[in-house]
């Protein structure tokens, strides 16, 4: 029996895909991510005035997706425990490998995500421990909706989101992907322990004790249908609309599309029209927040009662802003039902100009309101003499004044 060391040189080839900068006609040397600025993942502490003595916590992610930022969401992750914070990103994209694995993660652990920029607050001037103009530690910050975009790969990382938030005037981006492959030669050295049987040198144990990257190159490749299967099936995972990706398909890896909100609302790419900031507000009990205007959250009260003998639902919504005179003597809910049936819920008494919304909801869709949760309502209403538009997911099933309703029709197991 002897043993010997053995050097092997091994050619491994990685096939990727990224969302990048202008495509050339023929294959080049790139580094697809080399220029990006890594995205920082952090935990950040609401820094307004009016939040105190209570202020909320976010995941602050911000800057460009490369290949180790899905490492540094699972590292805030494990910091975290069990605590779930929405995500307020900012990205003008970069990898889609990563960006899927980013979105999968999100939804696995129940997050919410917004397109959101955090500004963090700097050191004050005179502090040795912390350079001026870089953040103060721990991270406090404003959330800024106003400033914030998500592009390209980013549409991914958002879409992990059980619930995806951004204003209509967001931009959020999408364009052709654009495919590389990474040729990367590597140098190993094994241990191998052998032993001679009959006169043949028989390997009884093979362990590899060092290795070594001799050299990386990335060259750009034609993209096909096939790069394209990993994000329709992720899409369709995250209850996002396959179209998404015809938009994708329809603008050059060298522009980008930056989508409507006709279209956020139609792929499902966003569920509610309101930036990051109404996931730190704190509603009033009973009241759920469903936008903001002006800075002052927008919240609504629901209540419901059941109409016999038909058991039919009476659902009323009342929408309120603190500071803000609402008037909904015009104004319309529209609630998207299971199956994409809408009912509108209007004011009725018109003697009230604010009034609550009611609307009816048959008996044959209650128990498929209570199976399905989360449903899709459109405000439009005034506040303070303006038109307010406003789009949120309200989960009627976990709404109190519904529960014990819809458990006497539908039973506990519906």
């Amino acid at each position: 029996m002897w043993r010997h060391l053995a050097a092997v040189l091994l050619i491994l080839n990685f096939p990727g895909f990224a969302s990048g900068e202008a495509a050339a006609a023929k294959p080049k040397t790139v580094d697809p991510l080399q220029s990006l600025q890594p995205m920082k993942v952090v935990v950040v502490r609401d820094a307004r005035r009016d939040c105190a003595p209570n202020c909320a916590d976010w995941i602050a992610a911000q800057g460009d997706i490369v290949r180790d930022t899905p490492a540094e969401f699972r590292k805030v992750f494990k910091a975290l425990g069990n605590r779930k914070l929405p995500v307020f990103v900012n990205s003008n994209g970069g990898s889609v490998e990563a960006a899927i694995a980013i979105g999968r993660l999100i939804r696995a652990r129940g997050l919410d995500v917004a397109v959101t920029r955090s500004d963090l607050l700097p050191c004050q001037a005179g502090v040795k421990s912390c350079p001026a103009g870089t953040p103060a530690l721990p991270f406090k910050g404003v959330p800024n909706s106003g400033s914030a975009i998500c592009a390209s790969s980013c549409s991914l990382l958002l879409a992990g989101g059980v619930r995806r938030f951004a204003p209509d005037f967001t931009h959020i981006g999408v364009h052709q992907i654009v495919a590389f492959r990474t040729l990367v030669r590597v140098k190993r050295t094994f241990r191998i322990t052998k032993r001679v049987d009959a006169g043949v040198p028989v390997i009884i144990s093979k362990t590899l004790i060092k290795e070594k990257t001799i050299s990386r190159k990335t060259s750009e490749t034609p993209v096909t249908g096939k790069n394209y299967k990993p994000i329709a099936a992720f899409l369709k995972d995250m209850d996002v609309e396959q179209s998404l990706i015809q938009l994708m398909l329809g603008t050059p890896n060298t522009s980008i599309h930056w989508m409507s909100g006709d279209e956020l609302q139609a792929t499902n790419m966003t569920t509610d029209e309101a930036g990051g900031e109404v996931l730190l507000a704190k509603p009033a009990a009973g009241a759920t927040v469903i936008g903001e205007i002006n800075g002052h959250a927008v919240t609504v009260a629901i209540a419901a009662g059941l109409d016999q003998p038909a058991q039919s639902l009476k659902i009323t919504l009342l929408p309120e802003a603190e500071g803000l005179t609402v008037v909904t003597a015009k104004a319309l809910a529209t609630i998207r039902l299971p199956g994409g049936a809408d009912v509108h819920a209007v004011n009725a008494e018109q003697l009230d100009p604010s009034g609550p919304l009611a609307a009816t909801v048959a008996a044959a869709d209650v128990c498929r309101l209570k199976k399905h949760g989360r449903v899709s309502v459109r405000f439009d209403f005034e506040i303070d003499g303006h038109q307010a538009h406003l789009r949120s997911t309200i989960d009627f099933g976990k709404v109190a004044a519904l529960s014990a309703i819809l458990k006497s029709v539908c039973g506990a197991k519906a």
